[in-house]
């Protein structure tokens, strides 16, 4: 059974944390569709060899968009797993992390990223992130299961400035020490598009063929995927000047209260003893 679980809040380093724990032989890492979705009742869960510290990480677990189960039954499901483990959550400035994803969104051709507004209030990928962003109602939901004492929220922004550090606390939660030579030597999942380019591919994207749609047919996904090559190509050769303002948060409307929210939301996790106060000052947590 797994021992640890890892949620990694999209965008906030979940790819380069699993290639660093997959680089370890001590851990048997796994990404299953177990607790998100219908297996859990249809299938029955892999068996894990006996001399590794068994690893769930995966940052859909946290999602519940494009028919995956909500977190509070993927909770109850970790729970009944082993109500023991220990639980890392990987989170990220919200304001960072937003932007990320809809960056993301863009590259991806997902539907509705016209407008950093349009894709965060109107469509169900936004909103469902933007849901993933309260952090103390995350936190609170793990409480109803688990003792504080197996819950851990780490930074992605003390991944990126102090890795070695960062991975020694994430690997406390498991009971053994971090060993350097193990720690996967490049970012993955990085940007490669500037945001002239993305500007422009968001505005190609509204009149595509075929959107990024998970449910889609397997022949509509092949083609989302040879008009999504076009355009890429296209765009490192004619990209619009992006205008000043298209990826700032604060022209969104509602979003000083928003702000307020979130530097509410970081607090509860200070409040319930989850999260260390000068670390997430540090950070901009509580500076909205």
């Amino acid at each position: 059974m797994q021992q640890l679980f890892h949620i990694g809040i999209p965008k906030s380093g979940t790819t380069t944390i699993q290639s660093t724990l997959e680089n370890d032989p001590r851990l048997y890492v796994t990404r299953s569709r177990y607790f998100t979705s219908k297996d859990w009742w249809l299938t029955k869960q892999e068996d894990f060899p006996d001399d590794r510290i068994i690893v769930e990480s995966n940052e859909t677990m946290v999602s519940g968009g494009f028919q995956k189960a909500k977190l509070s039954l993927v909770v109850e499901r970790m729970f009944r797993t082993n109500p023991k483990a220990h639980i890392v959550v990987t989170i990220r400035d919200q304001q960072k992390a937003l932007l990320s994803m809809y960056k993301y969104h863009i590259k991806r051709n997902f539907e509705g990223t016209h407008t950093f507004q349009h894709w965060l209030y109107d469509t169900n990928l936004g909103m469902d992130y933007l849901s993933l962003c309260m952090y103390g109602n995350i936190a609170k939901l793990l409480l109803a299961y688990f003792p504080k004492e197996q819950l851990h929220f780490l930074c992605f922004e003390a991944l990126r400035e102090t890795p070695k550090l960062f991975y020694q606390q994430f690997y406390n939660a498991m009971g053994i020490s971090f060993q350097a030579e193990y720690m996967s030597s490049e970012a993955k999942n990085v940007m490669q598009y500037s945001d002239d380019q993305l500007y422009t591919l968001a505005r190609w994207n509204r009149f595509s063929i075929a959107k990024n749609d998970a449910s889609s047919p397997l022949g509509s996904k092949s083609f989302h995927r040879t008009e999504q090559r076009i355009k890429k190509g296209l765009v490192r050769r004619f990209s619009r000047k992006c205008p000043e303002l298209f990826f700032d948060l604060d022209t969104v409307e509602g979003y000083s209260e928003l702000k307020e929210e979130f530097r509410n939301t970081n607090k509860t996790l200070v409040d319930l003893g989850l999260a260390d106060s000068s670390q997430l000052e540090q950070y901009g947590y509580l500076q909205y």
